[in-house]
């Protein structure tokens, strides 16, 4: 059966689709609206983890 896209994902479709996946992409707010970032990211235990460059915009936007 095809999915509604209208409606949201439920916890089990959504842990699937993050383990089968591994590119990603992460949005964080900033003045002039979202800034939004491919990442390559492992689902581990309920988690998502990535990594980052030091200096890069992610860290300017964790310090604000």
């Amino acid at each position: 059966h095809a999915r509604d896209p209208h409606r949201g994902l439920d916890d089990t479709e959504c842990r699937k689709l993050l383990a089968e996946r591994h590119l990603g992409r992460l949005a964080i707010p900033d003045f002039g609206g979202p800034v939004i970032f491919p990442v390559n990211y492992v689902f581990d235990r309920d988690l998502i983890v990535f990594r980052t460059d030091p200096g890069s915009k992610l860290d300017a936007a964790t310090e604000r």
